[in-house]
């Protein structure tokens, strides 16, 4: 029996207005739902009331005992050291956003799985700023009259530094005031198609996985794509079973390859500056082993610096970006700025949920394979995906400090923690 009133509908609007504020809040849409106080209540006011009834129903009372919902006490461990260094670098105001991350895995339901809706949805947004990165690059007079205008105050800032710092007004970010939310999010649909592709899309996923890859590569972001071609490799990789394994290294192999001159060929005759940055990312990798960036590495000798003189406990949370103001930014790697803000106590807790969380979406991912479920087997490797995509970003990026990215991760864990089909535990 449920604490509460047995209503599943405030499990899927939690959820669903969940994810439509974390793809919003940075596009072009932002000015429209959010452009008064009024709108910002109503949207936040659906969403809490909504992941609050979800949370506290989550709780079953069997034969006079109270059960806590799977992720309950880790969730709550990293909630506790999160918002206190919020306070220590006085930004107790970012926990409005974080906790709707946090509660987010708590609203989901099994019954989720068996619907098409959530990965339709999926590819709706990610043709949608697909569409934005192609309308930005092709046609950027038009772009600059009808959709730049469309940005807050504060976005149209931040395009209008990053343009000057480029010394090019050609900034293909489309319909997101940055490349790295643009990027982050049309690859979080890509995973969503491919991961669909058989039990949804079918013959659709192929014009619908070109359009957006396109897309995607016209966002000029290297690090992510690298990132991203490691996360389907994955995912492809884990659908096999058996024998079958073996033959996909093979054809993952060729695909690189493919993957390789493909680029080539489009950097030749394309002139795209981005995708010529993306070409020669992978050429360097290929050669010498790396890809030297001395601006982050100045940022990552500061963070080992704060660690060190801070090394339980840390300097608090995006303290990082106010105390070095010499850069003025995050450390562009999740896991060193845990480390000098949260110290050991906050890293160990941090990098340990991740890893337990991958460990157990890789062992679903296998158990999937014998199930027999197909839209089960979808999910599993979509949760898979996103967080294999998470945390390889994480070394290079900072999607821990950016909400809306943080938001996915979460709602990826939420499906990792949903029971297998016709099993009862989610591990």
């Amino acid at each position: 029996m449920k604490i509460n009133l047995n209503n599943k509908s405030f499990n899927y609007i939690a959820v669903y207005m969940t994810l439509f504020y974390a793809f919003v809040t940075r596009s072009i849409l932002a000015t429209l739902v959010f452009r008064n106080v009024a709108m910002n209540l109503v949207v936040y006011g659906i969403i809490y009331i909504g992941l609050t009834y979800a949370f506290l129903n989550s709780f079953d009372r069997s034969h006079g005992h109270l059960y806590a919902p799977r992720g309950l006490f880790t969730i709550i461990l990293l909630a506790i050291i999160m918002f206190y260094e919020m306070g220590v670098s006085d930004s107790l105001s970012s926990v409005r956003y974080y906790a709707i991350a946090l509660l987010l895995p708590f609203a989901m339901l099994p019954e989720m799985k068996d619907s098409k809706n959530g990965s339709i949805a999926f590819a709706i947004i990610g043709v949608f700023f697909s569409f934005g990165c192609f309308f930005n690059y092709f046609f950027l007079p038009l772009y600059r009259a009808l959709v730049k205008p469309l940005f807050s105050a504060v976005a149209l800032e931040s395009i209008n530094a990053t343009e000057k710092m480029r010394g090019t007004a050609n900034y293909v970010a489309g319909f997101t005031s940055q490349v790295g939310y643009t990027s982050f999010f049309i690859i979080v649909c890509i995973g969503a198609v491919f991961c669909f592709r058989k039990t949804v899309f079918k013959r659709a996923s192929y014009p619908l996985l070109l359009f957006m890859v396109g897309g995607l590569l016209l966002t000029g972001k290297r690090g992510p794509i690298a990132f991203f071609v490691a996360a389907i490799m994955l995912v492809y990789f884990m659908e096999g079973y058996g024998r079958e394994k073996l033959y996909r290294v093979f054809k993952i192999a060729g695909l690189l390859v493919a993957m390789f001159m493909a680029l080539a060929f489009l950097a030749k005759f394309t002139g795209s500056d981005g995708i010529k940055k993306i070409y020669e990312t992978f050429q360097e990798l290929i050669t010498s082993g790396s890809v030297d960036d001395a601006g982050r590495t100045q940022l990552h000798e500061q963070a080992i610096r704060y660690f060190i003189a801070n090394p339980i406990l840390g300097i608090g949370w995006t303290n990082f970006m106010k105390m070095f103001t010499l850069r003025n930014t995050h450390v562009h790697c999740i896991y060193l700025q845990l480390l000098c803000e949260t110290g050991l106590v906050g890293f160990i807790a941090f990098v340990g949920f991740f890893a337990k969380r991958f460990v157990a979406t890789l062992k679903q991912a296998q158990m999937v394979n014998r199930t027999g479920n197909a839209m089960d087997a979808s999910w599993i490797r979509f949760s898979l995906y996103v967080q294999a995509y998470f945390l390889m970003y994480g070394i290079t990026g900072n999607p821990l400090y950016d909400v809306e990215e943080t938001i996915l991760y979460f709602f990826a864990i939420g499906i990792s923690y949903l029971p297998l089909i016709g099993n009862k535990q989610g591990d």
